[in-house]
């Protein structure tokens, strides 16, 4: 059975090593990043028919008409996805090392005590919580205390939701109730 002292110890490690990869993967998943990322599928769409409505009711020339439109497509839908290709492939050594590292700390990750389904930054920041404030004096205790807070987190959302569904239902029988009055008055 492990100390305090060597589960702190362990929990510290791999908090910087989650830290590590996190802004190795963050750094990775910025190069794919399309520019439009903003500015949905949805409303690239409406932009265009918006447009094409409005370029309809204009006295430009039919041709003038289409290039401005396929400019539109292009500019909302073909150019950022070749932006993201030319970052990829301008980048592609610093990609590839970026996926080098965190390849390389994901087959370092082999925690002695701590089971490697933990390893991520809330988990071991709750139980170094539990350990520091002594709501825990093993590993076993403070996992078990993570579980029952997981649990006890879930249920309050679902109780959540089971509330917002009551207050919807009772918004809608109210409205049917003023409207069943209004009808009967009506008459």
């Amino acid at each position: 059975m492990a100390s305090k002292d060597e589960l702190l110890s362990e929990i510290q490690h791999y908090k910087e090593v989650v830290t590590q990869y996190t802004k190795l993967h963050t750094e990775y998943q910025d190069y794919y990043v399309n520019p439009m990322i903003g500015i949905s599928i949805k409303s690239r769409i409406f932009i265009i028919f918006i447009s094409y409505f409005i370029l309809a009711f204009t006295s430009l020339d039919d041709g003038l008409k289409a290039i401005i439109l396929f400019g539109l497509i292009y500019l909302l839908f073909i150019a950022p996805k070749l932006s993201v290709k030319r970052r990829v492939k301008k980048n592609k050594t610093r990609i590839n090392e970026l996926q080098r590292l965190m390849n390389e700390i994901e087959e370092d990750i082999n925690p002695i005590h701590i089971p490697k389904t933990y390893i991520n930054y809330y988990a071991l920041t709750k139980l170094e919580s539990y350990l520091i404030n002594k709501r825990a004096d093993s590993l076993k205790e403070a996992l078990n205390l993570f579980e029952q807070e997981k649990r006890h987190d879930q249920q309050m959302k679902e109780i959540n939701i089971v509330q917002q569904m009551q207050e919807i239902n009772l918004r809608k029988s109210n409205e049917a109730a003023t409207l069943g009055w209004i009808n009967l008055l009506r008459r």
